[in-house]
Formats: C-alpha cells, structure tokens, sequence
C-alpha cells in the first residue's frame, strides 16, 4: 500500500467495510485501488519524488551494469591472459600472481611505458590512486580537516567525498 501523506490510504473503503459472508477474506487485489486510479490521486509533489527516485534508480542500474561489465574484463583477463582460474586464485600466493603477470608483459606488452615490469612496478600501479590521495592530503590541497565548535579540528573523509574527489581527479566512476 501507498501512503499519501496528509490524506487516507490508497485503498477502496466500500471493499474492506463490506461484509460478503463470514467464509470470505477480502484479498489485497480487491481492497487496492486500480493503477488509474490511483495516479489519478497523486499530486504534483508525489510525482516529482517518484520521478528522482525512478531516475536515480536507474542511474544506479546503469552504474551496477558497468561495474558487472568491467569485473567481467578483469575475469576474462585472468582466465586467458594469465591463466588463473577462480578456484586457483584462492590457493594462490601474491608471488605467484606477480610472476604470471610479469610472464604476460612479456608477451602482450600490457605496460607501454617499460618492455618489463618489475614487482615494484606492479605495486606502484595498484597503489598509484592512494598515494596521490594521501600526498594531496599531507600537502593540505584536499580539505578533510574541519574545525567543528567544542571538538576542536577533525577529519572528515566520508564517501560521498571520496566519490566525488575520484571522479573529479582520476574519472574512475560514472555517473553520467
């Protein structure tokens, strides 16, 4: 059931108050209101809000469907390139996934900038977005510190910031 607010529920009074016989329930199809009906109810604030939600509902769809289709990549990357199976990765040592990456390079030439990689040069890679984060951080060019009244000055890193400084900095997530 819907809930208006300021107004009754979106249900058909005249059903549930009548009495049929003893043996009958009335049903959740028969006391709802029809679709019509009920649209028919809804004012201009209520259409709004389920307007945003429908689009930021579909905004996160488009987003879930994107990640799915890079994870994908990556697993595809891992079964064909480097052939490490999911019931493998489990089993196996980081040692061992740095020297069949280290092998692929040396085939397919994945980093353009060095004809072989080094261990060092895999980690740098992994860790690249968060040592530029914390050495924007320790320069003070990021604003986490924040001087809240009582407390004194505190950090502040919540995810919506997060999102927003990735987004604006490396462009790693979509939001279209």
């Amino acid at each position: 059931m819907v809930i208006k607010p300021g107004k009754r529920l979106l249900y058909d009074q005249q059903v549930i108050h009548q009495v049929k016989n003893d043996t009958h329930k009335v049903t959740t199809p028969e006391a709802a209101l029809p679709l019509g009906q009920c649209v028919q109810e809804f004012d201009f604030g209520i259409t709004v809000c389920l307007l945003v939600a429908f689009a930021i509902w579909v905004f996160r769809l488009i987003k879930v469907l994107y990640n799915i289709f890079k994870y994908w990549e990556i697993r595809s990357f891992y079964l064909t390139a480097v052939h490490i199976t999911t019931t493998d990765l489990t089993n196996m040592t980081w040692h061992e996934v740095q020297r069949r990456l280290l092998e692929v390079q040396k085939e397919q030439q994945m980093c353009i900038h060095k004809q072989e990689l080094t261990e060092l040069d895999i980690y740098h890679r992994i860790l690249r977005f968060k040592n530029y984060m914390i050495a924007m951080e320790r320069k003070s060019l990021l604003p986490f510190k924040h001087s809240i009244p009582l407390m004194g000055e505190c950090a502040f890193y919540s995810i919506g910031l997060k999102y927003n400084l990735d987004f604006l900095l490396f462009c790693k997530y979509i939001y279209m």
